[in-house]
């Protein structure tokens, strides 16, 4: 069933697809970001906004206050000890979160 638009009468300016571009195009810019994440050497530029309602994983790491994240504006992560495999992979998966795309290689 397709969800009604809550304003009915406001006129559509930007299509879906120039609206996600519009989103895209913050992917790791530092200007308006308001969050750095650390993955070994690289620090990736991010918005609590986009990384909250796309992960909840990442919602609870910002917002809960039970987790030190959330009154700071940087997250460190470490998962394994090959942290620049971890770099490569964790900037696809930002990547997804901006634009809705997956790379994928054969």
């Amino acid at each position: 069933m397709a969800s009604q638009d809550p304003l009915p009468h406001v006129f559509t300016v930007m299509t879906d697809n120039q609206f996600l571009g519009s989103i895209a195009a913050c992917f790791n810019q530092p200007d308006m970001s308001d969050l750095t994440v650390q993955v070994g050497d690289k620090t990736y530029f991010a918005h609590k906004m986009i990384l909250g309602k796309t992960s909840t994983v990442f919602k609870t790491m910002i917002y809960s206050q039970q987790w030190t994240e959330a009154t700071e504006n940087k997250l460190h992560l470490s998962e394994t000890a090959d942290i620049t495999a971890n770099a490569e992979i964790f900037e696809h998966f930002l990547w997804y979160f901006y634009s809705g795309k997956v790379h994928l290689n054969n």
